[in-house]
């Protein structure tokens, strides 16, 4: 089972975070906003994560996924947009990502059609901004849940139907919610159910 807890609230600082590895990466973050949305959507993961196990730590791996320390089946992700945050707490490894919908300009759209869809997606592709937001979001959930992040061309990551592969790595499910404001994509090597709920 996947669940995916959903916030808004930023009412939490940084003093209120006690996971040391949490903390010094929260620390990091040189982006006053960022940092906020990020003190906040730690915050509610590891309330969530404590009622599983009160002594859970979370470590990070070299690109900043974070891990779940000493748990084999416990796998989390996290993701906001906005002032927005999700994150999703499972028992198989996952990545999820958040985008609001918007358009852009034909000179943002034209951009980032180029930095997202590798030349033989961009033959057969529908250029506009919804399009481009959900492709986004499908990429960046599969490298988030192969634990690498954005650092990674995201022209490299190939969709096929249902499924989202990188050459080197296993291939994986993933799936759209498609809300009137925003998509979510989940990304996980089987597919599972999930709740959504919000804090």
């Amino acid at each position: 089972m996947i669940n995916i807890y959903f916030g808004n609230k930023l009412d939490h600082s940084i003093n209120e975070i006690i996971d040391k590895n949490v903390k010094n990466r929260l620390l990091k973050i040189t982006n006053t906003k960022q940092q906020v949305i990020s003190i906040n959507v730690y915050y509610y993961m590891l309330e969530q994560l404590h009622l599983i196990d009160p002594n859970i730590e979370i470590i990070f791996n070299e690109y900043n996924k974070p891990l779940v320390k000493n748990h084999d089946n416990l796998y989390i992700s996290l993701a906001h947009c906005n002032s927005n945050y999700i994150f999703a707490i499972s028992n198989q490894e996952i990545g999820i990502d958040l985008e609001y919908k918007k358009t852009f300009k034909y000179k943002e759209l034209k951009q980032l059609y180029n930095y997202i869809l590798n030349n033989s997606e961009q033959l057969n592709f529908s250029c506009d901004s919804l399009n481009l937001l959900k492709t986004w979001t499908i990429k960046e959930s599969y490298l988030k849940l192969i634990g690498i992040g954005i650092q990674t061309d995201l022209k490299k990551v190939n969709i096929i139907e249902n499924k989202v592969s990188l050459i080197n790595h296993k291939t994986a499910y993933f799936e759209v919610i498609d809300n009137p404001d925003y998509y979510l994509t989940i990304a996980s090597f089987n597919k599972d159910n999930h709740q959504i709920f919000d804090i």
